[in-house]
């Protein structure tokens, strides 16, 4: 004889189902969690199209790698994002907002140089301009001497010095040959601090070059000290 019995669990499914054919899919979507679903389980076959919206991507959920080449034209992009091909842009003939013609042009260099030159000696390279050189000399009766020495035709050069113990001048040279050379002109053994300023036009761009030099009597070495630095576009 067949028992008429149900089992629990039959039971239990068969409640279910008719709740849920009495209160619909709501009801029953309350009784399934996402701790329930095995992971990985759910295939995109099983996602209805559309169903996925942007609220449920991550923020950076989709990268380059996900987007296939080719896909995406210029109406997916914000206007004027990329330049059209062979173009330019409005102001890539500009530096700042300013032209070309608004900048110094050229090549410019700091430099800074110290050197030592006996008493006697034959004067010495301190700093070289591009333009002209500076040079240290040391008289045999220990008189520190600056010198200008021009590299191009025609440059305009002014020099100032300050003497110790307060005495100074100030001196120009105009339209200097090449080789010419102007020595500041001081005779004391005491310190001094000596400035040249030379511009030269060379052509297409001009050229001007600073330099700030001293020069003094090393005392009982025999020697004399000579230190320079310089700004110039030559």
């Amino acid at each position: 004889m067949r028992s008429s019995k149900m089992s629990a669990a039959a039971l239990a499914l068969s409640a279910a189902a008719l709740f849920a054919a009495a209160g619909g899919t709501g009801w029953a979507s309350s009784l399934i969690s996402g701790s329930q679903i095995k992971n990985a389980t759910i295939t995109s076959e099983k996602i209805g199209p559309g169903q996925v919206k942007n609220v449920n991507l991550g923020s950076g959920a989709v990268t380059a790698s996900k987007v296939a080449s080719g896909s995406l034209t210029a109406s997916d992009l914000p206007p004027n994002t990329f330049l059209p091909a062979n173009g330019t842009a409005v102001d890539s003939n500009e530096l700042g907002g300013k032209p070309p013609s608004a900048y110094v042009h050229g090549s410019s260099s700091v430099l800074f140089n110290r050197i030592l030159v006996g008493y006697g000696q034959s004067q010495k390279l301190l700093l070289d301009l591009g333009i002209g050189e500076i040079d240290g000399n040391c008289s045999p009766t220990g008189v520190p001497q600056v010198s200008f020495t021009s590299e191009v035709t025609n440059p305009n050069m002014i020099e100032w010095a300050t003497n110790y113990p307060g005495s100074g001048d100030i001196n120009t040279a105009n339209a200097l040959a090449i080789g010419d050379t102007f020595t500041a002109p001081y005779v004391a053994t005491t310190p001094q601090a000596v400035t040249f300023q030379v511009a030269y036009n060379g052509g297409p761009s001009n050229h001007v070059a600073t330099a700030w030099t001293t020069a003094q009597n090393q005392g009982g070495t025999a020697v004399c000290l000579f230190t320079g630095e310089a700004l110039t576009t030559g």
